[in-house]
């Protein structure tokens, strides 16, 4: 029974009902024993497995005749892999502190904080985490890192293939080298930070020095040090402060010339729509500082898109905006196009969005109160199935759509109600946009991430 709870353990596909009753058995310490011992052979005999089949026939474990019983002989076999792998293959042992997933489906957990890494690995962080190597460097990765493995031993080589990773580097008796998609990082002894996001790379020095190598360039990063690669360009942008502005030009650029976008407003007197015919005013109000140093944001005021009537919103759309209201108002608009075809708003700091028109329209608000005077992300996905709230890249409310998405001839309108133009938003806005498809959980998750500069 206990080893049905382990195996689903491995896989990932625990119910909750059984994740609940797996950490009630594991507070027995032999069970806890039992579960570590079960984990642990289970992985390792799949790995094995796994690298064998990698492996040239020549140089496999051979074969021997039928001197054994079958149980016997296959005993033996397994423990001659077990043993010419780990004699083969480069290794280290980490200490993980939190859970791991390890390419090929297995998790290094943090109930068994050792754990064997060899090369070719590639670990990606299932929460905000760190693990050690055996000459004290320190990892901390943030949730969804992916890092490779690439070679141990003499030398160190790992890859971030994706997110931000802080690493903390002893003194070096050998290379050790960081790659990232445009450049190498080779190390001595230092602490630095490292991401890498959707075409944008970053390296934060805060002390030491590294020595930067991209094809037959190089050069050093020492402390305060800023280096960002976009666009295929590198860019030492200075002190430490500056790289919020670098993160948020990248990500700006990127939604302007994603696919998806129907309309993307910055808020910096450069407005951008999908559709070039349609030109962005300013009505009311004033920009005033951004919540990025140098950029603007939209205070107390209105902008309307003109020519917006034209907008069709399919039968299915996301929208999002960053906010920094000052009052908790009922009706406070941050998008819309008309009464409620498309209505973002903030109702009693509330996320709130209604769809569809006239008798059809349906709205609902979520639970969760927001606090006034700090920045706020917000999005809804509205399709044919579901509408959904989120707050900050989490999910905060849902429920089945019950009348259908209609468009009408109004125009979009930020910061007011396209329908009631007297309601409207008390506080500053950010980045505003719309996109012709109704994202998941995890790509809402990601816009979040990548449009956050304040981690």
């Amino acid at each position: 029974m206990n080893e049905d709870l382990f195996d689903k353990y491995l896989n990932d596909s625990l119910s909750d009902q059984e994740a609940e009753e797996l950490k009630t058995l594991l507070e027995d310490p032999k069970v806890g024993e039992e579960f570590v011992k079960y984990t642990f052979e289970t992985k390792l005999i799949a790995d094995m497995a796994q690298r064998q089949a990698t492996i040239p026939k020549k140089k496999r474990v051979p074969k021997k005749k039928k001197h054994f019983s079958k149980p016997v002989f296959f005993f033996l076999a397994a423990a001659a892999a077990v043993l010419f792998f780990l004699n083969t293959l480069p290794q280290v042992t980490i200490q993980n502190k939190g859970d791991f997933h390890k390419e090929g489906g297995s998790v290094l957990s943090s109930l068994r904080q050792s754990s064997e890494i060899f090369e070719g690995d590639k670990l990606t962080a299932l929460r905000d985490t760190e693990l050690s190597l055996p000459d004290g460097t320190v990892l901390v990765f943030r949730d969804g890192a992916e890092v490779t493995f690439q070679s141990l031993g003499e030398a160190t080589h790992l890859v971030l293939n994706e997110g931000n990773v802080h690493f903390k580097v002893q003194p070096q008796k050998h290379d050790f080298i960081i790659s990232l998609p445009d450049f190498d990082i080779e190390v001595v002894g230092t602490e630095f930070l490292v991401e890498v996001n959707s075409g944008f790379s970053s390296v934060e020095m805060i002390e030491g020095e590294v020595l930067i190598k991209k094809e037959a360039e190089s050069f050093p990063l020492s402390e305060t040090d800023v280096l960002v690669q976009r666009h295929g360009g590198m860019h030492l942008v200075g002190p430490r402060e500056n790289l919020s502005y670098y993160k948020w030009s990248a990500w700006s650029e990127m939604m302007k010339e994603s696919q998806d976008t129907l309309i993307y407003l910055d808020m910096d007197e450069n407005f951008h729509t999908h559709n070039k015919s349609m030109k962005a005013k300013l009505i009311s109000g004033k920009y005033s500082s951004g919540r990025v140093k140098g950029k603007k944001s939209l205070e107390n005021g209105v902008i309307e898109i003109r020519d917006s009537a034209k907008v069709d919103l399919g039968d299915e759309y996301t929208v999002f905006a960053w906010v920094n209201f000052s009052e908790s108002i009922y009706y406070s608009p941050i998008i819309t196009k008309g009464d409620s075809a498309l209505r973002l708003q903030l109702d009693d700091s509330k996320i709130h969005i209604g769809y569809g028109e006239n008798e059809s329209r349906s709205f609902f608000t979520a639970n969760k109160l927001m606090e006034p005077m700090k920045w706020h992300f917000v999005a809804a996905t509205v399709n044919a199935r579901s509408a959904k709230l989120f707050i900050n890249g989490h999910k905060v409310g849902e429920e089945p759509v019950k009348n259908p998405i209609l468009n009408n001839t109004k125009r979009i309108m930020v910061g007011a109600s396209s329908g009631i133009p007297s309601r409207t938003f008390v506080g500053r806005i950010g980045e505003v946009g719309l996109l012709k498809k109704a994202y998941s959980e995890s790509q809402i998750s990601e816009l979040f991430e990548l449009s956050n500069f304040s981690k």
